[in-house]
């Protein structure tokens, strides 16, 4: 029987688990995590627009205010955005991070927020636009002038459109195949305490 030297190095034995494999982060996932958490302070200037709009100088207050149902769908958009906004944010820290939740939270916002473009492109349909030609000569004589039906209703579908291609595009790309297994490489490596 042969003794082991304590001078002796010992044999290398394998580890005791299979030493998990981290995948390469993808690009789709850095470029989200980045846009997904500046794009909610470009919203957030906006909607410090859309609040200014909301507000009436005592001296000179806002025509459009005063149409029907303009003010409701304002009220309407404000809190939908910053819902929005939150959950882009959200999506984008969990994204850069490379939490198990980040699909969870980018999915969340692609769906609130083409339900809210969604919504929003209803009422510009059923109350802006009706409301936008309603006004009185003596608004429109000062600021311009009215257009047709047809093309405010163009103006608005195209104006809703393009910014739904962004949550679309999101879902489509970080739901592939190649960023559900670095998400998933990120969570088994953390349980093993590698990364």
């Amino acid at each position: 029987m042969e003794t082991l030297s304590p001078y002796q190095a010992p044999a290398s034995a394998p580890p005791p688990f299979p030493a998990p494999q981290v995948v390469a982060r993808p690009g789709a996932a850095t470029a989200f995590g980045i846009l997904n958490l500046l794009t909610p302070l470009v919203v957030a200037g906006v909607l410090a627009v859309m609040i200014f709009a909301l507000q009436t100088h005592p001296h000179q207050p806002n025509p459009v205010m005063k149409l029907p149902g303009v003010r409701a769908t304002y009220l309407f958009v404000i809190p939908a955005s910053f819902l929005t906004g939150g959950l882009m944010f959200g999506s984008g820290c969990a994204l850069l991070r490379g939490n198990r939740q980040a699909l969870i939270w980018a999915n969340l916002y692609a769906l609130v927020s083409i339900l809210t473009k969604s919504a929003y492109l209803v009422l510009t349909i059923l109350i802006l636009i009706p409301a936008r030609m309603s006004m009185p000569k003596e608004i429109t004589a000062s600021g311009g002038t009215v257009s047709s039906h047809g093309s405010q209703l163009l103006g608005a579908t195209i104006i809703t459109a393009i910014p739904a291609i962004y949550p679309l595009l999101a879902a489509a790309l970080l739901n592939r195949r190649v960023v559900k297994d670095w998400l998933a490489s990120r969570e088994e490596a953390r349980r093993y305490g590698i990364a």
